[in-house]
């Protein structure tokens, strides 16, 4: 019995326009009214995970951001964070990925900072406000992670680094086709989604999991019921349970009003 569902946002539950379409907002609401614990696992902090759907708190019970870096209980207000990566360490992660033409792009409150203007920069303008400034003068004592985003051959040239000169203190991974993060090496999102079940008291085999990039797989595997997006990578869909309909298609609704609760 599905007791709780959780949805990566981009390329997932949101559609081309990054917004939620307001037939899969009554699917939430009809499925909340079941009892069912629904709620986003993304990537992006919880100012932009706001900007992607202005009434988060009012419509989902919970929200796991930074790919599980902050667990948000919207029903007692808890804010959980766990394993961030220190300053020194991501003063290191840019003196070493900067040269290799990476950009930059670091949280802070209510904002992104970042170097450069890039096309990523500017899709983001839609989710959270932006100051361009020298990241390094920004890098406070901890934070969840770290963003590089750039061409498709600048960031192959850092995947290939991190993959040579692995470093224990740190993972790196591709969250969407113009990003890599860089994260705690314990944490992602099926670990911030462990600490809420573990609250309520609630097993795998009774979550299903939406996701389509690689920051979702853990949480698509572990899953008692992970389903892949049609646009998601095949990595994913290699672990899934199913496979849905695309995001600009509302996939997710359409799996969720065939699947018998």
């Amino acid at each position: 019995m599905i007791k709780l569902i959780a949805t990566d946002m981009d390329g997932t539950l949101l559609d081309a326009d990054h917004a939620l379409t307001p037939s899969m907002r009554e699917t939430i609401l009809k499925l909340r009214q079941k009892g069912i614990k629904f709620g986003v696992a993304t990537g992006r902090p919880m100012d932009s995970a706001v900007f992607g759907i202005p009434d988060i708190a009012e419509l989902f019970d919970f929200a796991i951001c930074d790919n599980g870096g902050f667990v948000y209980d919207f029903a007692d207000g808890e804010i959980h964070e766990q394993f961030p990566l220190s300053g020194d360490l991501i003063r290191e992660i840019l003196d070493t990925f900067m040269p290799m033409g990476g950009n930059p792009v670091l949280t802070g409150p209510g904002k992104l900072y970042t170097q450069f203007e890039d096309f990523y920069n500017i899709e983001v303008r839609t989710h959270i406000d932006l100051e361009y400034v020298d990241v390094r003068s920004k890098v406070l004592d901890s934070h969840a992670k770290i963003i590089f985003s750039g061409e498709p051959e600048t960031l192959a040239r850092i995947e290939a680094y991190v993959h040579e000169n692995p470093d224990p203190r740190y993972v790196a991974f591709y969250s969407q086709k113009e990003l890599i993060e860089f994260m705690d090496p314990r944490i992602n999102k099926m670990v911030g989604l462990q600490y809420y079940m573990d609250k309520y008291g609630i097993t795998v085999d009774e979550i299903m999991t939406f996701g389509d990039n690689n920051n979702d797989l853990h949480m698509i595997e572990d899953a008692g019921h992970g389903v892949a997006m049609e646009n998601a990578t095949q990595a994913v869909k290699d672990v899934a349970d199913a496979v849905c309909g695309f995001n600009h298609e509302d996939g997710v609704k359409r799996y969720l009003d065939q699947y018998k609760f």
